[in-house]
Parts: structure tokens; C-alpha cells; sequence
């Protein structure tokens, strides 16, 4: 482990110069970036960063490792702070029929005057104008920055995502088929276990048509914007979305579900955990009061405790109580008076360093990929009360996975909430099955740090990767990709053939009748 080490962060023979733009859409984003520029630079690549803040509440501090940085404010508070409904509405979950509605996805609609605001700067078009790069390293989630390196004739070019796999340029453009079969949207994903019932696929196949409609949408108002810049020559983005090289996901491929791929994706999750360091004392002793074990409670950065209401609250400690051999370390305000004797208030706790101690036995996340990835490494059994974005997605592969519960974010509940923590606690199978998906994830092979420093490495050299790698679905629409076109000629078809074949029998049994009444009139 420590040759592996040695050899990622020694450097390059070649130093590339890079550059980077990080859509910061939240405060986790940022760190996910923070991370890939420190092994870049680890490396001995030159890394210039460009900062697009959707997330006007992310605050920012030093220059994250970059040569040069530009940032990207918008004038005031950003409009996706004030449009979040999932930020600002947590604990209340979206319809199955809203998730249908063709209403504009405030994401996509904050990106695009994002993308104003990075085509106006001077500051942005200095900077990839003024260095030669060997290679660009874009946030997948919008087309703006894949517009502006092509602009300025910067390529290759390769995208990521913090998250798991993003659809509109990861998934579309790579031609990664869209099955209803597979979650093809996973964020805020329809609440149902099983994937192959009719109904399902059914709502699946919608939301996948509805979700390319907006992305059309998108696609027009963009192209509008470019050649509005840049001339009416200039290309469709999704022309030069399909000349990406590589894109790199924060999933990981032992914990992400199985569905068809291609050699452009590639799974890099876990490359941004930290090492687990020793506990101080205090949380040290801390661990030591439990009778039997502890569990700690994280709903991470972005749900603060003022969206968590009294009542719900009071639902946790009630049913914490009911574990008094467990003591509960609840990432909560640490003023806060809980009452009760085995629960502790904490502001911050170094959740790394806690799950990766054999004293801690369970954990209570609303399974950001950070925090699923990290329980899954550290062998810890969860329970997953997945809140929004793809926290959905990735507690049901937990749960499929055999190693958490989930208890819906409209039913917490002193009951469901009960028989979560029993089954993680008590239930041996789930701590079995979660110890042997941490073994396994420690004995791969690979590592995401190779995948992702070498993938950059091989991809600035052969400007033509995008070629080889690219499915033949990347050119074609939704109804192509699926056979629905080839489905609606057979139907055509079909009903002809049964068509014709009616008239004939109807023809020949007139004529027969015909003959018969004939026949009968001789007699």
C-alpha cells in the first residue's frame, strides 16, 4: 500500500497545465475539487481554477491549491439559494406526479444565468485565453464551460461529477442507454423498491422523456446564448459535448448500481475521504461511557438545526432512550438540551475518525455520497433517512446491498425509527454485510487515485480518445436509443398485416356464403 502510494504522488514526467472549473453548487462540491487539484498538484501538474458559484452561501477561503483562481459571484444572493426547495423544505417530499410536471428545473434554469455571468467576464476569458493549456477538467453539470474551452481551443477536455453519474453530459452524450430498467435520473428518485414492476417503468420512461424535453429546452436557449457571442457558426453543444474524453464520477463502482456503461466513464469514488486519524481525548472517553457501543447521527453541512422542528426532535431523543446501552453523538448544535442521558449535543464531530472506531456501531446519515461511500469503507451498518438530490438513490443501494435500513423522511417515526435502529443494532447479518463490502472495497486492485491521475494523464496525450470511446447512442435521440422507432414500424406492421389478413377472410368468406346461397336458390 505504501509503493502505491509513493508511486501516485510522485510526479509526472510530463507537467500538464490545467484547467479546471468547479460549479459550486454546494459546500461539498467545493471539497470534492479541493481534493482532485491537491492530488493533481501532488502529481506536479499546474492547475488554474475557475469558480462558478451557484451556491452563494458557500464561503470561501485561500485559493484551494490553484495557481491562479477566478471566481464567479452573482451580483447579490444567488438565485438557486432562494429557488432550493429541497434546501429550504427538507423534511417535505415531492409528489410522484410532480416529479412528471414539465415546470423548469431551477438548477438547470440558475446554471444558464450562470452562464451569463461567466461569458461576461473579462476575468474568465483573460485566463483561457492567456495560457496554454494541455487540458481542461470541467464540472459535468451545465454546457457552458464546455462552450468557453472549446472558444478558446483548449482540449482535450474531460468532466466530473461530485455525485453520482449526471445525466444531461455524462449519461446523454456518452450514449448511455436509458432503460427504465436502471435509475437513469437519480436525483430525487421515486420511492419504490422494486424497479422491474410494470408501473415502474412505466413512471420511469415518462420522467426519461419529460427530462429530455427540459434538456432540449436547455439545449436551445444555450446554443442561443453561444451564438449570440460567438457567431452562428458556432457548434451545438452537443457536438462538443460528445468530444469529451473522459468522464469521471464519484461513484464507486462496488457500491454503485450495475447497469450498462462505457470505457468513458470511469468510477473514482472514495479519491476525496480522508485518512481517519486517532480521537482526541475528550471524544475519546466520550466513546467509552457506552455499555455496548455507540451510534453517531449526521445530517450533514447543508441541514442546519433549525430545519429540524421540535417535534421531530423529540422523536429522535424518544426513541434514542429506548437504547440506553447505546450512547448517541448527534452532530446537532451543542447547546441544545437533549434529555436524556445517552445522547450528546455535539456542533461538529469528526465523523472519519468515528466511523473507522470499533466502538461506534451504527450510523444515522441522510446518505450524501460522501457519507455512504465513507460508512461503506469504515464497515459501518447504517441507517439512512435520505433527505434530497441523490441521497434517495444511494440509501436504496445501501439497502439492496444488505448493509442499512431506510426509514422515509415522511415517516420518522418513534416506531419505524425503533425498528431501523433494532435491526443495524441487533440483527448481526447487517454488520457481517457491511465488514465484507469494506474488505472488498480495501482489497480492489485499484485505486480511484490512479484511475483518475492516469485517466487525466492518458487523455491530455491522444486529443482523438473521444472517438474511440464514444456509443453510437450519443448521436441518437431518446425513441432511437430504445427501438421505439423500430417498435412503432413493427406495430405499423403488424396491424396491416392483421388488417389485410381480416379483409381476405371476410373477402373469402362472402365469396364461400356466396357460392353456398347460390347453391341453395338451385336446390
Amino acid at each position: 500500500m505504501h509503493l502505491l502510494s509513493l508511486l501516485i504522488s510522485f510526479p509526472c514526467a510530463l507537467s500538464l497545465n490545467i484547467l479546471m472549473y468547479v460549479n459550486v453548487a454546494g459546500k461539498s462540491h467545493l471539497q470534492f475539487a479541493e481534493k482532485l487539484i491537491a492530488l493533481l498538484n501532488e502529481r506536479g501538474h499546474n492547475v488554474d481554477v475557475v469558480l462558478g458559484m451557484l451556491n452563494s452561501y458557500v464561503s470561501l477561503k485561500g485559493t484551494y491549491g490553484a495557481r491562479q483562481l477566478v471566481t464567479v459571484n452573482f451580483p447579490g444572493e444567488s438565485p438557486w439559494g432562494q429557488v432550493a426547495y429541497h434546501l429550504n423544505n427538507p423534511f417535505v417530499e415531492i409528489p410522484d406526479w410532480q416529479r412528471l410536471s414539465m415546470e423548469s428545473n431551477k438548477f438547470i434554469d440558475t446554471n444558464q444565468l450562470l452562464c451569463d455571468l461567466l461569458l461576461d467576464s473579462t476575468a474568465v476569458a483573460d485566463l483561457m485565453s492567456s495560457n496554454k493549456y494541455d487540458i481542461a477538467l470541467m464540472s459535468g453539470y451545465d454546457f457552458c464551460p464546455f462552450a468557453l474551452a472549446h472558444h478558446h481551443k483548449i482540449s482535450p477536455v474531460v468532466s466530473y461529477v461530485p455525485t453520482p453519474i449526471y445525466y444531461y453530459t455524462q449519461s446523454y452524450y456518452a450514449g448511455l442507454p436509458e432503460l427504465p430498467l436502471y435509475e437513469n435520473v437519480v436525483f430525487d428518485v421515486r420511492h419504490t423498491s422494486d424497479r422491474s414492476s410494470f408501473v415502474t417503468r412505466v413512471y420511469e420512461t415518462l420522467r426519461t422523456f419529460k427530462e429530455r424535453l427540459l434538456h432540449y429546452n436547455d439545449l436551445i436557449i444555450i446554443n442561443s446564448k453561444l451564438r449570440a457571442r460567438f457567431g452562428d457558426s458556432f457548434p451545438d453543444v452537443r457536438e462538443i459535448a460528445m468530444n469529451t474524453s473522459l468522464d469521471f464520477t464519484n461513484s464507486h463502482p462496488l457500491l454503485e448500481e450495475p447497469r450498462p456503461t462505457s470505457l468513458r466513464l470511469k468510477y473514482i469514488g472514495g479519491i476525496g475521504l480522508p485518512t481517519p486519524k486517532p480521537l482526541k481525548k475528550e471524544l475519546d472517553n466520550m466513546l467509552n461511557l457506552a455499555a455496548k457501543g455507540n451510534v453517531i447521527f449526521s445530517f450533514g453541512t447543508q441541514i442546519g438545526p433549525e430545519k429540524i422542528t421540535p417535534e421531530l426532535q423529540r422523536v429522535f431523543v424518544n426513541t434514542f432512550k429506548r437504547f440506553p446501552e447505546y450512547n448517541f453523538l448527534w452532530k446537532f448544535d451543542g447547546k441544545t438540551v437533549m434529555n436524556a442521558s445517552n445522547v450528546f449535543n455535539l456542533d461538529w464531530m469528526p465523523q472519519t475518525d468515528l466511523l473507522y472506531d470499533d466502538r461506534v456501531h451504527a450510523f444515522i446519515s441522510h446518505f450524501g455520497l460522501n457519507s455512504f461511500t465513507e460508512t461503506a469503507c469504515a464497515g459501518v451498518p447504517a441507517v439512512a433517512i435520505p433527505l434530497f438530490g441523490d441521497q434517495h438513490h444511494n440509501a436504496r443501494r445501501a439497502v439492496a446491498l444488505g448493509a442499512a435500513v431506510m426509514v422515509r423522511k415522511t415517516e420518522i417515526t418513534e416506531a419505524n425509527l425503533y425498528e431501523a435502529l433494532a435491526k443495524v443494532l441487533r440483527d448481526e447479518r447487517y454488520r457481517k454485510r457491511a465488514k465484507e463490502i469494506a474488505s472488498m472495497i480495501s482489497a480492489l486492485p485499484d485505486t480511484p487515485q490512479r484511475i483518475f491521475l492516469e485517466g487525466i494523464e492518458f487523455a491530455a496525450k491522444f486529443n482523438n480518445l473521444p472517438f474511440h470511446y464514444r456509443l453510437a447512442g450519443a448521436k441518437h435521440n431518446f425513441f432511437v436509443q430504445l427501438g421505439w422507432d423500430v417498435a412503432a414500424f413493427l406495430t405499423v406492421v403488424v396491424f396491416l398485416v392483421v388488417v389485410v389478413a381480416m379483409r381476405l377472410s371476410f373477402f373469402v368468406l362472402n365469396r364461400i356464403r356466396a357460392k353456398f346461397q347460390v347453391k341453395s336458390k338451385k336446390e
